[in-house]
């Protein structure tokens, strides 16, 4: 095989490589903000879809011209304008820095909040065109085969095409994104760009390569380590974006008594640096801890608590007596919290399992006295597995007889939106003689509006089993409330 042939199959490869990768690091961007429900993932996947058969139509009709100022228009030059531009939005498009910079500012300013809507903005803004022109580039490199070759090559094209989107894949999920985090998982895929420009390039010096070249340093800049600092960004991994930091006094600075986690733009825990106080700044674990663990008379056994989102793993931080697990999705979350937020390890009587919440109440043996379940901090990150029957009973599964599932729902407490509604419905299919307790101050007249806040749903397994209502034809309630216990 000519050499010529193997600089355009490792071209073709490269592009394969470079266009699956934009779809997975565009669709791990947006998941701080919109979360990763199928419906904003599919907008992302659609997104790089049409634009992309779009690509290879017009990249297959191009022909050589001369344009209105005389310059000849070749395929050479096509190409690099392609990769040039699409660089440069990629840059910008799929770095951390100006992906939150552009959810909160397109959030602030026109008030949108559907999060279909603001992906679908997301995406017409930073990948729709990318990705089209990217799309030409194989169509446009089959020029340069012999045509008596053409079907010959063509599945070579295919298959190195296809290989590259292969890679995109497995390397970036398996392999940067843990090992050196999803912001550098970016620089390697503009990286690709500028080395298929270089490729591409008889001379190193024009326009093209400059342009290419200064997308790969906007991509060092924007997720350099100095920029991370800024944002108190101490992991981006796969699963998530972790920020940990001091909140504002009212004057500006940090108020270094109080230390906040922050996962994936969600406020997922707080403490207090000042060990004589609380273990919890927020209130809703602080209520959960001081109403089912605290309560418990000193002479009682230990209990065994189960924690369904571990957060910064400070709810029973100075518990030393009962037994927790605490479950979560990322490998890397007892670490991260240890070294950058607890500044402390996790006590003996308590252990972390790096599991989907679902797949380890399917598979597990292990019987609980409390199931704590803290998932539910932000609607928009919300997994879909998490609001079914089907998980509200492998909950009840997991609880010895007697034990108590509580969870804190960040939800609608007037009932004013169908999410809140159809959930409190799910909850009650599983669980129906429910406790539900709203932590702040309940407006109870006022329907026009959404009043989100934290609500506190709890229950004991099985309740008791009495069914049966009263009415005026069976009324035994005057025999039910005189029973002695």
């Amino acid at each position: 095989m000519k050499r010529t042939n193997l600089l355009l199959f490792l071209v073709i490869f490269l592009e394969g490589y470079a266009v699956l990768s934009t779809e997975l690091l565009a669709i791990r961007q947006v998941m701080p903000f919109v979360g990763s429900g199928a419906d904003t993932i599919s907008i992302i996947i659609a997104a790089v879809l049409m634009p992309l058969a779009f690509g290879y139509a017009l990249g297959g009709s191009y022909v050589p011209h001369t344009d209105r100022q005389g310059q000849k228009q070749t395929i050479r030059k096509r190409l690099l304008l392609n990769l040039s531009v699409s660089a440069i939005i990629l840059a910008i498009g799929l770095s951390h820095a100006t992906t939150s910079l552009f959810f909160s500012t397109l959030i602030q300013t026109t008030q949108i909040t559907s999060k279909p809507v603001v992906t679908t903005l997301y995406a017409a803004v930073f990948i729709v065109l990318p990705v089209f022109l990217l799309g030409q580039t194989v169509p446009l490199i089959s020029n340069y085969f012999r045509r008596q070759h053409l079907s010959t090559f063509a599945g070579r094209i295919l298959f190195l095409s296809t290989m590259g989107s292969f890679a995109g894949s497995v390397l970036c999920t398996l392999v940067l994104m843990p090992h050196i985090g999803v912001h550098m998982t970016v620089v390697v895929t503009i990286a690709c760009l500028a080395l298929l420009t270089l490729l591409l390039s008889r001379n190193p010096i024009n326009p093209q390569v400059a342009l290419v070249c200064a997308a790969l340093l906007l991509t060092l800049g924007l997720n350099s380590k100095f920029v991370f600092e800024r944002m108190h960004i101490v992991a981006d991994d796969q699963y998530m974006t972790v920020e940990v930091f001091n909140p504002k006094k009212k004057n500006g600075t940090e108020d270094e008594s109080m230390r906040i986690f922050k996962i994936n733009s969600t406020w997922a825990s707080g403490l207090y640096t000042d060990k004589t106080k609380a273990d919890n700044l927020f209130p809703p674990l602080d209520y959960i801890e001081k109403q089912f663990i605290y309560s418990r008379p000193e002479s009682t056994p230990p209990i065994y608590i189960l924690m369904i989102g571990a957060g910064g793993f400070t709810l029973g931080l100075k518990d030393k007596k009962n037994h927790y697990t605490y479950i979560d999705i990322n490998p890397d979350l007892q670490r991260i919290a240890e070294a950058h937020f607890l500044k402390e390890k996790i006590g003996p009587n308590k252990k972390f399992v790096p599991e989907e919440a679902r797949a380890f109440l399917a598979y597990t043996k292990e019987k609980y006295d409390l199931v704590i379940l803290d998932p539910y901090q932000d609607a928009s990150g919300i997994p879909l597995g998490l609001v079914t029957t089907e998980f509200f009973n492998a909950v009840n599964g997991v609880l010895k007889p007697g034990g108590i599932m509580t969870g804190n729902f960040y939800i609608a407490v007037n009932f004013s939106d169908e999410f809140s509604i159809r959930l409190d419905n799910t909850i009650r299919t599983v669980f129906p003689n429910l406790n539900r307790q709203a932590l702040t101050g309940y407006k109870g007249w006022q329907q026009d509006k959404a009043q989100y806040q934290n609500v506190i749903y709890s229950a004991f397994k099985n309740g008791i089993g009495v069914e049966g209502v009263y009415t005026d034809d069976l009324n035994r309630s005057f025999l039910d409330k005189n029973k002695v216990p």
